[in-house]
């Protein structure tokens, strides 16, 4: 970086565009992860709801230490949880 900045090859129209070029591949990321998350074929929220939500688990048994960890998985974690990393 150093050595860019020194023989003048640091420009900034250069910067910006591979600033554009990075976010767009991070925007296609993330679509595409929300695609296969979220689609019609694969849907995690449906999923969530018809094998952990609807059918919870009680008692002491592997069974409900199961449920516990995939309800954990599945349940969002609080507002306040969010607001705590920005002040």
């Amino acid at each position: 970086m150093l050595f860019l900045i020194q023989r003048g090859l640091l420009l900034p129209d250069i910067i910006i565009l591979g600033c554009f070029v990075l976010f767009v591949l991070w925007l296609t990321g993330l679509i595409g992860t929300a695609i296969e998350l979220y689609g019609t074929e694969a849907n995690v929220n449906s999923n969530c709801q018809n094998y952990v939500v609807n059918m919870p688990s009680k008692g002491p048994s592997i069974n409900t230490l199961a449920w516990l960890t995939q309800i954990t998985i599945c349940t969002p974690p609080p507002l306040f949880f969010y607001y705590s990393f920005i002040y």
